[in-house]
């Protein structure tokens, strides 16, 4: 049992799974394109994967601007996100961010998340590229064995569920910004 959490734990922080993404037809998607329009911050319109200059993407639910790419992956039209994403430890995820950009808070976060999918538990046609990793959210984490500080609330994307991570550890990150 000891190995399998071990191995469980080894593939959240490095995010290293090699299945494809699977979403049952009987599971209610909880991110449909509908709730979306891509975009470069000042047009927007229907989400298409490899849509020329969309590296942004509107959440029409909560109003929030996303990069659809994840930190260190960069977005083109032909392939959607390209590079490798970057591993981060929570200070350095929190500061990272361009000016305008910052580190969602975990409601935030686990709000783009698809528990109709999994590997990864997000939609591919509006995040391209995103790993089945755990993700940093901004927020501290004040979960049970929490002692001074040391943790931070995350996303799970290789199912969706809520993690808590020693901010020391390397995980991914996804930056968001309000709309003016």
């Amino acid at each position: 049992m000891r190995s399998w959490n071990l191995l469980f734990f080894s593939l959240l922080v490095t995010g290293n799974f090699t299945w494809a993404q699977t979403c049952p037809a009987d599971l209610q998607r909880s991110t449909p394109n509908e709730d979306f329009e891509c975009g470069n911050g000042v047009s927007w319109h229907t989400c298409n994967p490899w849509s020329a200059g969309d590296d942004q993407v509107r959440d029409n639910r909560t109003g929030l601007i996303w990069k659809r790419c994840p930190e260190g992956m960069s977005f083109n039209a032909s392939t959607g996100c390209s590079g490798v994403s970057t591993d981060l430890a929570w200070q350095s995820a929190l500061i990272t961010g361009a000016i305008a950009w910052r580190l969602p808070n975990y409601k935030e976060l686990l709000s783009i998340s698809d528990t109709g999918c999994f590997d990864p538990a997000i939609n591919l046609s509006v995040f391209p590229g995103t790993p089945a990793a755990g993700f940093w959210s901004a927020s501290p984490s004040y979960s049970l064995g929490e002692i001074f500080g040391k943790n931070a609330d995350c996303v799970d994307f290789s199912w969706g569920y809520s993690c808590t991570a020693l901010k020391t550890l390397n995980l991914k990150a996804r930056y968001v910004r309000s709309e003016p």
